[in-house]
């Protein structure tokens, strides 16, 4: 049910915008077809994945490619794809859903 609704939004989103380049997700949305489809977009996934993580492809070779990546070394890809910049997403969230329930 999230991975529909994430790629529903992600498909909503891609009419209104002239392109996304990157998507901060939280590892709930660690799913084949997200990885899939933003692999197939261009898309760049900053993603932190679990850390038992199987880095057999299993139908996604992007999944693969960012689990070696992660396991291999943590601290260089958390640097190089912005892992720390997820937190203003998970903020600007936050503050969504209060102005929402607020508004109600």
């Amino acid at each position: 049910m999230v991975q529909k609704l994430f790629l529903l939004f992600l498909e909503s989103a891609s009419k209104r915008v002239d392109s996304i380049s990157k998507s901060l997700i939280d590892g709930a949305y660690e799913r084949i077809n997200i990885f899939n489809y933003l692999s197939k977009n261009n898309i760049e996934l900053v993603i932190k994945i679990r850390k038992n993580s199987s880095s057999k492809a299993r139908g996604s070779i992007a999944r693969k490619l960012t689990v070696i990546e992660q396991l291999t070394d943590y601290d260089r890809c958390r640097k190089n794809h912005g892992y720390g910049n997820r937190w203003r997403v998970e903020s600007l969230n936050i503050i969504l859903q209060e102005d929402v329930r607020g508004a109600c």
